[in-house]
């Protein structure tokens, strides 16, 4: 990751191999993830992919940190970058929301869904 200059790619290399790890049921994919989304000096998009990833490759219980590393990390700006990545574009409603719906889907199920990330009524 180190040596990937644009955010945007290092956010979907992480989901990526996420993803394969989760296809190819590799271990390693579970301790990569976390090291990265535990590591301070990660670029926060790096951090945040990490996190989303590792819940997903993961049926351990999200550890105390977690949900605030996240929160800190998934800035206005994370969310533009990650927002042309197939994973948010996926989940997104049309307004830029795929990273807000992921975070909330999977870090915050019980929270109250935000405004700018409820569906909206279709007329």
């Amino acid at each position: 990751m180190s040596t990937e200059n644009d955010p945007t790619v290092r956010a979907g290399l992480v989901l990526a191999t996420a993803q394969l790890a989760r296809e190819h049921g590799d271990a390693d994919g579970e301790a990569w993830t976390r090291t990265l989304w535990s590591d301070s000096k990660a670029p926060p998009e790096v951090r945040v992919s990490a996190a989303l990833g590792w819940l997903c490759l993961t049926d351990a219980a999200m550890p105390d940190d977690l949900p605030a590393i996240v929160d800190e990390c998934a800035t206005d700006t994370t969310a533009r970058l990650m927002a042309p990545l197939p994973w948010m574009r996926a989940v997104d409603d049309g307004r830029n929301a795929g990273l807000q719906r992921c975070i909330q889907t999977l870090i915050h199920p019980d929270a109250p869904v935000p405004a700018s990330s409820a569906p909206t009524a279709s007329t």
